[in-house]
């Protein structure tokens, strides 16, 4: 949380860390490993433009975007082919927006693992977005 509240005070953000949504990062959500913490710059302009994108968008094309999971994952993969890396923020942004929808991994390499662990019980050949929620 104390990054967070650094980087928001470079434009004279305060952030209310009694509002809800900061709820889950008292108890923690997870560990990045290497790339993340040498790549700040990356993860933070994601997070940067997410923010922008979104704040210049209508109020209804927000509330439908943050109601349906396939186009938040649409909008997230859009910016981050736009930042050019493979950043570890838009697994942790989906899941803090949608927890029931994204995992709680934050990790590329270890969505990548489990899915090849556990590939022997998908017996639908046509699932291709290990995000997707088939249930």
């Amino acid at each position: 949380m104390k990054k967070l509240e650094m980087i928001a005070s470079w434009k004279g953000i305060d952030i209310d860390q009694s509002l809800p949504v900061f709820e889950g990062l008292k108890k923690g959500l997870g560990a990045t490993g290497t790339f993340y913490n040498t790549s700040k710059y990356f993860e933070v302009s994601f997070l940067f433009l997410v923010s922008e994108n979104l704040k210049s968008q209508p109020l209804e094309y927000r509330e439908n975007l943050l109601n349906d999971a396939s186009d938040l994952k649409k909008f997230a993969e859009d910016i981050r082919k736009f930042v050019g890396k493979r950043v570890q923020m838009q697994h942790i942004l989906l899941h803090l927006l949608m927890p029931k929808k994204f995992e709680r991994i934050a990790s590329w390499g270890h969505k990548d693992k489990i899915i090849k662990a556990y590939s022997y019980l998908i017996l639908d050949n046509s699932i291709t977005d290990s995000d997707k929620n088939y249930s």
